[in-house]
């Protein structure tokens, strides 16, 4: 069971996030409408589920790449908070400088037609614009997506999993 000054602990902490796991108690979620919520509590748990299966696959902890870290740290100094979404709006730029090179070219139409087929580098490895056969369009980002986990209030990467489609 929880108390008042529990509940105001935990909602000063979540900040902009939408879940946080908590000793002897367990999973509390929020979002702007229940429906939010409850996609974050599901969330929270496919994840918990793709940990758990690497680990009893084999698979081990590995500290956060450098160039993750370097570039949180850059992000930090200049934008102020970071949070693990940060670095998915990074891969348009990273995914627009790309097109630009493949285009020799800052013609919007070249540009766009570079975007199609340019693959470029994210922090987490080579990164394209695909699955549409998985999401119904192909302008979703594709990379192989990192798992990790906070302990003692580090992030360490347990696996990045290739997606499975194109």
């Amino acid at each position: 069971t929880g108390s008042q000054a529990l509940g105001d602990e935990v909602a000063s902490r979540l900040g902009d996030r939408g879940a946080a796991l908590l000793a002897n108690h367990g999973l509390v979620t929020c979002g702007p409408s229940p429906e939010k919520a409850l996609h974050n509590a599901a969330l929270v748990e496919r994840t918990a589920k793709i940990i758990w299966g690497a680990r009893a696959m084999g698979a081990t902890i590995h500290p956060l790449p450098e160039k993750v870290k370097n570039w949180q740290a850059r992000y930090t100094k200049k934008h102020g908070e970071w949070n693990a979404t940060s670095i998915d709006f990074a891969n348009p730029a990273f995914a627009f400088v790309a097109a630009v090179k493949k285009a020799q070219s800052l013609d919007p139409k070249r540009i766009a037609e570079a975007l199609s087929t340019v693959e470029f580098e994210n922090l987490w490895g080579k990164a394209h614009f695909g699955g549409k056969d998985y999401y119904g369009i192909g302008n979703q980002i594709i990379y192989p997506m990192p798992f990790s986990e906070v302990k003692d209030g580090i992030a360490q990467l347990v696996v990045q999993l290739k997606p499975p489609h194109n």
